[in-house]
Formats: C-alpha cells, structure tokens, sequence
C-alpha cells in the first residue's frame, strides 16, 4: 500500500516524498511509471522485505516553466497491487490551500462563482491529515466549496456518520488562505486495536438515542483498524460482541477513554483487557480557535 493519494509541490517546494508499506511477510516487488519532464523520482523499481516500508522522493524542476498550474501521475505497480498517486506543481501561482486535519480522505469540490451549477468545478480528494492547493493567475473574489468524509469498511461500505462542509470564502489579494476543514467536537472518530476474539457486531452510542449498528467483522490485528465518526456525548458506551456470542466487550467515556471536547478528536479502544491505548486528539498542525470559525465548520451530518 502507499501512503499517499496526492503530492502537492505549491510554489516553493522542491522535495515530497511517498511511503511504499509492505504489511505482509513476503517480499514485495513494485515499479514505478512518470511522464512528466518537470519531475525526477528517486528510486523507479526495486523490492521491500516483510513487513517494512521503501520512502520514494520525487523532485521537481521548475527552470525554463512558464507560470502556471502543473499535474501529473505516478503510477505505482506491485505484486499485489496497483496505485496512482497525484501530482500537482505551482509556478509562481496565488495559491489556494484546503488542509485535512482528521484520519480520512476527504471529498472536495468547490467554485468561484456563487450558486453556479453549470460552471465546472474544481475537485479534489485529500488524504488524511494531508492538504492540497489550487493555484490561480489573480485571487478569484470568493469561493464556495463542498467537502464530505466517512470511514470506510474493505469493502468501500461507509461506515458511521458522514460528514459534510459547505462554505463560502471573499479572498483579499494580499493572502494565500489556508482552510481547515475540521469535524466538529460533537463527533470523534474511532478506532479498534483487536487482540481478542473475531468481533461482530458493533454498537456506537449503545443504548442512546442516536446509538449506531455497524454490522462488521473486526478481525484480530495489532494495529488500529479505522471504524468512523459518531456522536460525541458525555455517556458515549462503545460495544463489541463476540461472534457466535453473547458475551460482548464494553468501553465507556470517563472509564476506558475520554473523549477531549475539542475539534478532530479521536479514540483508539483496544480489547486487551477491555482498555484504551494511544487516546488523544491527534490534529496534524496547530491552529488558532478562530481558524474554524472563519474558514469552514461542519454546519451539516447526516447517516445513510
């Protein structure tokens, strides 16, 4: 697998680098395929040993370009699966940034023109705690943009709540704005570390009026397997069964986790002992209070 969906150089930046994982025991193989003239990548082929990880550098070049937006694709193959990974470059662009903060990929799209169904918008998809920009010859007077995430089971089957932006933006010439699209305190996102026993099903919120069914198989593994966003409250009850069983495992706020009360909170369950490990609020830069007020809250949620 790799670790990223998109490298974005902006106007300035030279180096970005990529992670190829090897989660299994066998060795992997992979080559890697770039047409662009502007773009040099460090290593094209080679192979990973088990359960370890290959950091690929790109470099760019922006001598002899014209100003403007550049893209292109990194076509990543390995012996059990393919990749495309994104790339966008700048040249002396008035840049446009939009900055995920929380542990999924992000859906974006957004316009310069208010109410303007016909036009086409730009879309994007940033990956988690990741961000993308958008370069333009002048600041365009305002935008308006429309952003959604959800967890995801194997299977692309949403999981959880998902959670929608809408938003609007007037742009003053002298800045480059950086936007945070951050999910509210009123929701957190969950993960399960499961020693134990194969799991199904899951109950977020158990016994509460907006108490979530996620009909899923958590299989064992040491790492932490991303569920989704629920509803943060004060009596939040998390439980697992275990397959086949009655028998159930049960984690509380206030007695296994807390949840923080602050923007992109996060909780890791482990089932070891029925306890928590690694909780805590995990937003990928420090940020003003108020950047969430002026550039985008979460002002809709609904769950399919």
């Amino acid at each position: 697998m790799v670790d990223k969906i998109a490298l974005s150089y902006g106007n300035k930046r030279i180096f970005h680098s990529f992670e190829i994982k090897n989660t299994g025991d066998k060795t992997l193989s992979y080559r890697l395929e770039e047409q662009s003239e502007w773009l040099e990548i460090s290593t094209m082929q080679g192979e990973i040993s088990g359960k370890s990880s290959l950091a690929i550098t790109g470099k760019i070049s922006r001598i002899g370009l014209p100003r403007g937006n550049y893209q292109s694709v990194i076509k990543v193959f390995t012996s059990t699966g393919d990749f495309d990974i994104s790339v966008f470059m700048n040249v002396e662009m008035y840049l446009l940034t939009f900055i995920n903060p929380v542990y999924t990929t992000i859906n974006l799209r957004f316009d310069t023109l208010l109410l303007s169904p016909d036009t086409n918008r730009f879309v994007r998809r940033i990956g988690k705690q990741d961000s993308v920009q958008f370069g333009f010859f002048a600041p365009p007077p305002l935008i308006v943009y429309y952003a959604e995430t959800y967890g995801r089971y194997s299977d692309s089957t949403q999981l959880g709540l998902k959670m929608q932006w809408k938003g609007n933006r007037f742009l003053e010439t002298n800045e480059n704005p950086r936007l945070f699209l951050d999910v509210s305190k009123a929701f957190f996102h969950l993960s399960i570390i499961n020693n134990f026993h194969v799991l199904n099903p899951l109950y977020v919120n158990a016994g509460s009026p907006v108490e979530f069914l996620e009909n899923i198989f958590i299989y064992q593994s040491s790492d932490p397997l991303p569920i989704g966003y629920y509803h943060a409250r004060n009596n939040t009850v998390i439980r697992a069964y275990i397959t086949g069983s009655t028998s159930a495992i049960t984690w509380s706020n206030g007695a296994q986790f807390t949840l923080t009360d602050t923007v992109n909170q996060s909780v890791i369950v482990s089932s070891f002992n029925n306890d928590t490990i690694g909780m805590k609020t995990r937003p990928i830069r420090k940020h003003n209070s108020d950047i969430s007020r002026r550039y985008g809250k979460v002002i809709r949620l609904e769950s399919d």
